[in-house]
């Protein structure tokens, strides 16, 4: 796999700490790529699995805020700022997401912040009900 560009790698860090947890958050997934002039890249915080227990497999979506202004101040030039609020058709994988398009170092980018992760990627945390703990997997 080729090595995630440096500035891009800047810039997710930089949007991270505008994701505000509402529960103990787990790791954040980073999903990106070239597509025409712009550059994609998706954010979400990744599923927690239940280990155990009654809802043993069940996978949930964390819970948390996105501080948009400080978001949109990273960009110098911002064209487009939407939500959408839920998935358009089956193969829509994104879902509920904030969408911003604009202009980060020169590079175009197209920001998507997920409200859950996409199904394909597997769980970043498990939650083991009979030790009472988290464990980041990813």
């Amino acid at each position: 796999m080729a090595r995630v560009p440096e500035w891009l790698h800047e810039f997710a860090n930089s949007v991270a700490p505008h994701l505000r947890p509402l529960d103990i958050f787990p790791p954040l997934g980073c999903h990106y790529c070239r597509a025409g002039r712009f550059w994609e890249v998706s954010l979400f915080a990744a599923a927690t699995e239940v280990v155990g227990g009654t809802h043993c497999g069940k996978r949930l979506a964390s819970r948390f805020t996105v501080n948009v202004l400080p978001i949109v101040d990273l960009l110098t030039e911002v064209s487009e700022i939407e939500w959408q609020t839920s998935s358009f058709n089956k193969s829509d994988e994104l879902g509920s997401h904030v969408s911003i398009k604009g202009t980060y170092r020169g590079k175009l980018v197209h920001l998507r912040i997920l409200a859950k992760p996409p199904q394909r990627f597997r769980p970043g945390r498990k939650a083991n009900v009979y030790e009472h703990a988290f464990e980041d997997v990813w």
